[in-house]
């Protein structure tokens, strides 16, 4: 807390008053303080017995001088600094020079919230990011975000260096780590008093920068700290990530458009080598009824068995499949492990809600495509097998790796368990950067960006979009 100046008693006292008010009519109370975070920004300064702690009866703090600086660099972090009123904050200074001494100690609370109220803003922006990824309206954070966003400020204010203190709030995940150090190397490079002041090209990389940070936030809370299996969409790839590093990649194929892949989290527990394919409902009524329309050979040409809703296992030739259609469909088809199977070699068991799984294909030609949505969902990955090997190795299971290997080898139906769950993690980022500090943009093949863009910047999606390279 600063050494108390003349004012400072006065101000104090002005910061009660204003802040006390807030306890009845507690919505209209902050709108009239111009405070969106106002129940933080309560707390904060009652915990600090309502002292001032960024201004002196001369003007900002040293400290404050800091955290004026951390909100002109929004950009740097993907953010606008308009959004903080920094322009207004940082003319503190000219706005003393000429006001009387005695009418200080308002102007000087005023802006004590003000700049309290940006900071926190900024804080949970950087934490939890600025919209909600289902409805992207604008988040609305709970008391409990709230509460530790105002003890965060606190304890970068008692810490040797606030901005690093204050900056720790932020994802320390691999990707978000990445993309924001690449970015602001980049930005540095021109040092813009505002994201308007930047050329075209630059505007539109800072926006397509600045979505995916969001995206990045977004996903915090599921990035954990060990060993984990991350499957970027529009990369159409798959890294395994441990100890800070990637320790393999794999090419993958995802849902076309008209079926994405979604995101999602999940844990991956076993392998199942030569897995039988159940043919999703979807499936069989969408593709496999108007081939079995024209020839029921269809089923046994490519492996399949049909079965009635007892299971029991039906002959497609003594079906009459004209008088088949979608709405009374009432049979399930399965695919016997094989060299045809879709599946391929190796299944990926990982529960989750959307029943989208990772596994093997038989059509390995399409990893040779440099845009590979063609899936109904699920996630192929290419070398399964080498894959789950080196899962079951890198969890202390050497010999399972080897019995999966042969089993895979021989389409030997087995499961084999992995000693401990592997998170995974299904994302969708269209830039990102690598190891070496480079940017990479992707194409948005599901077309998220564009929604995503408007509720961020209000911009025509067209003309923020960058080819990828």
């Amino acid at each position: 807390m600063p050494a108390h100046h003349a004012l400072t008693v006065s101000e104090s006292q002005y910061l009660r008053e204003l802040l006390d008010t807030t306890s009845t009519h507690t919505t209209l109370a902050f709108e009239h303080l111009e405070l969106r975070a106002g129940p933080g920004v309560r707390q904060f300064y009652a915990q600090q017995d309502f002292h001032p702690v960024w201004t002196t009866d001369t003007g900002w703090s040293g400290t404050a001088t800091q955290a004026l600086r951390i909100l002109a660099a929004a950009p740097g972090y993907g953010l606008c600094p308009q959004e903080y009123n920094c322009a207004r904050l940082q003319a503190l200074a000219d706005t003393l020079a000429r006001t009387e001494l005695a009418a200080h100690a308002p102007l000087l609370a005023a802006y004590e919230l003000s700049l309290t109220d940006a900071l926190l803003r900024f804080a949970l922006h950087l934490r939890y990011g600025r919209l909600q990824p289902a409805s992207l309206l604008p988040q609305v954070y709970d008391s409990v975000a709230t509460r530790q966003a105002a003890q965060h400020l606190q304890k970068a204010l008692a810490a040797p260096d606030f901005a690093p203190a204050f900056l720790s709030c932020q994802p320390t995940g691999q990707t978000y780590q990445r993309l924001l150090a690449a970015w602001q190397i980049r930005i540095k490079m021109t040092s813009p008093s505002s994201i308007t002041s930047l050329d075209s090209v630059r505007q539109a990389e800072f926006r397509r920068v600045a979505i995916n940070l969001e995206r990045c936030r977004w996903n915090a809370q599921a990035t954990p700290d060990t060993a984990f299996l991350l499957v970027n969409i529009p990369a159409y790839r798959l890294d395994v990530v441990g100890q800070g590093r990637v320790l393999r990649s794999h090419r993958v194929v995802v849902g076309k458009p008209a079926q994405p892949t979604p995101q999602f989290d999940a844990r991956l527990h076993f392998f199942t080598t030569a897995p039988e394919w159940r043919v999703p409902a979807s499936i069989a009524i969408q593709e496999i009824l108007p081939q079995l329309r024209r020839d029921p050979g269809y089923l046994y040409r490519h492996q399949y068995h049909l079965y009635n809703r007892q299971g029991q296992s039906m002959n497609p030739y003594r079906i009459k499949w004209k008088a088949i259609t979608p709405e009374n469909f009432p049979y399930t088809i399965r695919q016997m492990p094989g060299p045809d199977n879709s599946l391929g070699n190796v299944s990926y068991y990982m529960p989750n809600e959307h029943t989208v799984y990772l596994h093997d294909t038989p059509a390995r030609q399409l990893f040779a495509q440099p845009q590979r949505a063609f899936s109904h969902g699920c996630v192929r990955v290419e070398q399964s097998v080498e894959l789950a090997a080196f899962l079951l190795r890198r969890s202390g299971a050497p010999e399972r790796a080897k019995r999966l290997e042969h089993a895979a080898a021989a389409t030997w139906t087995q499961r084999i368990n992995l000693p401990r769950a592997w998170p995974v993690h299904v994302r969708y980022y269209t830039c990102e950067a690598t190891a070496n500090g480079q940017l990479r943009h992707y194409p948005d093949v599901y077309g998220l960006d564009a929604p995503l863009l408007a509720a961020c910047f209000a911009v025509v999606p067209e003309a923020a979009q960058l080819p990828p390279r």
